[in-house]
């Protein structure tokens, strides 16, 4: 997790340097990348807990 912050803090700055509209685009896009990993471990490990038990 915080490797991701890592990466949003540091994406962060490079987007500030260009244009807004396409910093907000891809932040975005970036943010929903890391959102649907995030979903999947939690539905990964819910269903590894289901089978465990």
């Amino acid at each position: 997790m915080r490797t991701a912050i890592k990466r949003l803090k540091t994406l962060y700055s490079v987007i500030s340097k260009y244009d807004n509209s396409i910093g907000l685009i891809y932040t975005s896009k970036f943010a929903l990348k890391i959102g649907s990993i995030n979903i999947r471990l939690l539905i990964s490990t819910i269903s590894l807990n289901l089978i465990i038990s």
